[in-house]
């Protein structure tokens, strides 16, 4: 039983010293995204936007909403499951690209 004792006090010793992962910029580029797909979608307060992963490599952000995600776009004619929307921006978060249900939308 002592040997439990030290390997959780080790290990709590050890994730002490570690730092915080470090911010690549995916949060602002998330939120940025977020914005563009409710400006794009023609009413901005009653799109749903859900948070999505970064599919991204280093020099750009990729978010994707699949079809069933929670993505409601407001005003769209097709049921609210079957909304989707892609997001791409470049390292700093900047909006390069955004799709709403397959129709590319023109960046603001």
């Amino acid at each position: 039983m002592t040997h439990g004792k030290l390997f959780v006090s080790t290990l709590l010793l050890v994730a002490a010293g570690c730092s915080a992962p470090k911010e690549d910029g995916s949060e602002k580029a998330l939120l940025n995204c977020m914005s563009a797909i409710q400006t794009g979608s023609g009413d901005p307060v009653a799109t749903k936007v859900p948070y999505a992963k970064d599919w991204g490599t280093a020099g750009e952000h990729y978010f994707s909403w699949p079809a069933g995600s929670g993505l409601v776009v407001a005003g769209s004619k097709r049921p609210r499951e079957a909304d989707s929307a892609s997001c791409v921006t470049d390292a700093a978060g900047i909006v390069t690209s955004v799709s709403i249900n397959g129709a590319d939308v023109p960046i603001q």
